[in-house]
């Protein structure tokens, strides 16, 4: 019988192809044997696989608790970052409007320090001390010089001794 499958057979093209023979049924069930076996073998080495990777990606609670522990307080963190942030924008915020009304209530007392000193009139108040109140100029025995370098003020605690007084 292999021979007349052989020789029915069509050839295609210019060139004599090599024909295997029909495999017996022993030997398609010895190949689906040893297929299957493969086969089997195969699936248990992909089981085998994923449940080392089951086992390599699975938690326990300990695990799990630490996982969300980290979590949380990383968040708590990055919050506390980010509100300590908005606070020194604030703040920043803050001192500068402070300074720009520094500045402004600065000009403020200048332009009405220059305005008082505008209103004052010197010639008036000497009329007004010389005339009315009878003031007169300290003559050269009556001013007594002090020389300090620590300061512009001079505070005068208890009244100067007539010897310590006349400096020539």
């Amino acid at each position: 019988m292999e021979k007349d499958k052989e020789i029915r057979s069509y050839i295609y093209g210019n060139t004599v192809q090599h024909l295997q023979p029909t495999p017996s049924e022993e030997e398609i069930y010895h190949r689906r044997r040893e297929t299957e076996k493969e086969r089997r073998e195969r699936e248990r080495k992909q089981r085998k696989k994923q449940q080392e990777l089951d086992k390599f990606f699975r938690m326990d609670f300990l695990s799990f608790f630490l996982l969300i522990a980290g979590t949380m307080i990383i968040f708590a963190l990055c919050c506390s970052m980010i509100s300590s942030k908005a606070s020194v924008t604030r703040m920043k915020k803050t001192i500068a409007a402070k300074e720009i009304e520094l500045s402004n209530l600065q000009k403020k007392n200048d332009s009405e320090l220059a305005e008082i000193n505008a209103e004052i009139d010197l010639t008036k108040i000497y009329k007004k001390a010389t005339k009315k109140l009878g003031m007169v100029h300290a003559g050269d025995n009556q001013v007594i010089a002090y020389d300090s370098t620590k300061s512009d003020c001079v505070r005068q605690y208890g009244d100067i001794r007539k010897d310590d007084s006349a400096i020539d």
